[in-house]
């Protein structure tokens, strides 16, 4: 039985750094050097030393763990997540985790004990091992405090109550929070394209306050402010808390929402548009609104300019357990939206926690949004927290400047902490990642088609192991499958007998469609300390040449870089080219990849084949 050491003794008996050729046969150097200068110049170049020929990144976690904790990687993408690799610690450690080159540089990794998690976000640099420090002892992170804000007393007479939860008097802001929340709330300025956080959740550290910056907008519908809570790592226990009608009237038990000061003297002037100053009826039509047209603070500016030195708004109090997330909804009153009920509820979040019928609502969490776009924005500047809503859910400008509050705490309080909704990575359609291993003879005719085998695994690291599919063959030699894992090495089987196919016969290889049925194997042990890039390399192919049981070679990825590969590793579901059509025609991507594989605008090249030259299946 072949175990890793005797294949890695193969390879170090084999001229070094030049090829993973077999130790049994005694090609010499000039075959090599033959094979080698085709392969390069089939690239146009020399590829990278560093190039293992994997469409995968290595992470280095270093972790800080007090108690034994669970810990995953995912990538999220809509309404779909993939789990990428898993790892279990019991204390401090450094462990490695595996995750694929794409388009989407962005990894979750996200620890779970019982009911708390903590996540942090990695974005991929174009390296092919990267470090990454992951404190999992620490739930909280740094953030700015908002302590920009000061308490006013209340004004005016009521008129009739509009308020959900009721309002506790009024805020103050300075004409440098007047400024940011101008600057960044540009009307029909995209926030996702000037760099804003759209897809937020707050981490609760106690009692903290909201006051209104945006009375009305032009919309005569309710327009009712809330926030949501929930547990960390479960939405089990959502709760929905509405807070103001924002958009009805610009009087709330009657005081204005938000109101003003000119010039500097201490006179307070209402911002509105449903009434004029000091008039009481209400408006029956657009005709009747006889406000000053100074509705919001943008408003007021373009009204008065530097001549607006302070601004105050209605404020409400939010006080939640501690460690408990926090994000913000715009609910559309008169727009029922059964769709979106049963959308969220796919997306994770409890039935019976929803309201039914449900309108139309926008959600801090952008996963939870109709269109899994963005619709709110959280802005922290020189010590102030401001946070807007954009008040339609299929359309609009994308500003999120319809609704506009500030966040805030008192100086014994503290502010809370901004994540990245634990939804995002808590979907049901959490898929396992799965890996393409696709296997090329080299020394039979240096056609580099990387289909004389191709197999698909996919590593269960929670139950510790890992699913095999035979996807094609298109050799004519005897190639059988090794697996040398914690049971030693197994030979699985001889692939063409596997297929149920004579040994001369390609299988899915000479057509634009795999026509053969792929063949499940049994599942094989894989260990949760198990990584794909350092350990797909456990299975290899034993090439047997004709009759002669000791003529053959050993087919496996690399086992240092920059070397001229025998084997690939691709993530996803890889379709492999066609007979005879060299891996470069297939994939344009491929040889700048091999050439400089740091270059992030290239890692997508196995999602992009020619047309007609590649094996599709799905």
């Amino acid at each position: 039985m072949k175990t890793m050491d005797i294949i890695k003794g193969c390879i170090a008996l084999a001229v070094t750094a030049l090829t993973l050729m077999g130790c049994s046969d005694g090609k010499d150097i000039s075959a090599v050097e033959h094979t080698q200068n085709a392969f390069e110049e089939l690239l146009g170049g020399d590829y990278n030393t560093m190039q293992w020929w994997q469409t995968a990144v290595k992470l280095k976690v270093e972790a800080k763990a007090d108690e034994p904790t669970d810990i995953y990687a995912y990538f999220v993408e809509g309404d779909r997540g993939t789990m990428l690799d898993y790892q279990f610690v019991n204390k401090d450690t450094t462990f490695y985790m595996t995750v694929p080159q794409s388009g989407n540089t962005r990894v979750v990794l996200m620890a779970k004990e019982e009911k708390q998690m903590v996540r942090q976000d990695v974005i991929l640099t174009g390296a092919p091992e990267q470090t990454v420090d992951f404190d999992i002892s620490q739930l909280k992170e740094n953030t700015t405090e908002t302590r920009a804000f000061s308490p006013s007393t209340r004004t005016g007479q009521s008129l009739y109550g509009t308020d959900i939860l009721r309002n506790i008097g009024y805020t103050e802001v300075n004409r440098e929070g007047i400024d940011i929340v101008t600057q960044y709330t540009t009307e029909g300025m995209d926030i996702e394209k000037r760099g804003l956080n759209g897809n937020y959740e707050l981490i609760s550290q106690g009692p903290f306050k909201v006051t209104m910056f945006y009375g009305f907008t032009g919309q005569y519908k309710s327009r009712i402010l809330g926030y949501y809570r929930h547990s960390p790592g479960t939405y089990q226990d959502l709760e929905m808390v509405d807070l103001v009608n924002t958009h009805s009237y610009d009087y709330i038990d009657g005081e204005a929402k938000l109101q003003y000061q000119l010039d500097g003297r201490d006179t307070w002037y209402d911002s509105n548009f449903d009434y004029r100053d000091g008039y009481t009826a209400p408006f029956t039509t657009k005709a009747d609104r006889l406000g000053d047209d100074a509705y919001n603070i943008q408003h007021v500016m373009n009204k008065y300019g530097n001549r607006m030195t302070k601004a105050r708004g209605l404020t409400w109090e939010i006080n939640v357990k501690p460690g408990d997330r926090i994000g913000f909804y715009l609910k559309m009153e008169g727009q029922q939206n059964s769709a979106q009920r049963e959308l969220d509820v796919k997306r994770g979040l409890p039935s019976s926690r929803l309201p039914n019928p449900m309108y139309e609502t926008n959600w801090s969490a952008k996963v939870l949004n109709t269109d899994g776009k963005h619709r709110s924005v959280l802005i922290q500047d020189h010590g102030y927290t401001i946070m807007g809503m954009e008040d339609a859910t299929s359309t609009g400008d994308f500003d999120c400047n319809d609704v506009l509050f500030g966040l805030h705490a008192d100086m014994e309080s503290e502010m809370p902490l901004i994540t990245v909704p634990d939804i995002d990575v808590l979907l049901p359609s959490v898929e396992k990642q799965v890996w393409t291993i696709a296997y090329e003879d080299v020394w039979r005719d240096n056609d580099f088609d990387f289909n004389d085998a191709v197999i698909r695994i996919q590593p269960d690291y929670e139950n510790e192991t890992c699913g095999i599919t035979l996807m094609a063959v298109g050799s004519s030699e005897k190639m059988y499958l090794h697996y040398d894992g914690p049971d030693g090495d197994q030979n699985l089987g001889e692939i063409h007998e596997l297929f149920r196919q004579k040994r001369t016969t390609k299988v899915n290889t000479t057509t634009a469609y795999a026509t053969v049925t792929f063949v499940e194997l049994d599942k094989v042990k894989w260990l949760r300390n198990y990584t794909v890039s350092d350990d797909a390399k456990r299975f290899y192919i034993e090439v047997q040449r004709g009759t002669c049981e000791d003529c053959g070679d050993l087919l496996t990825l690399p086992y240092e870089p920059g070397v001229m590969p025998q084997a690939i590793l691709v993530a996803g579901n890889w379709h492999w080219p066609m007979e005879g059509v060299h891996i470069t025609t297939a994939y344009n991507k491929f040889s700048p990849w091999a050439i400089d594989m740091s270059n992030l605008s290239y890692w997508n090249w196995y999602t992009a084949p020619q047309p007609n030259t590649t094996v599709a299946y799905e």
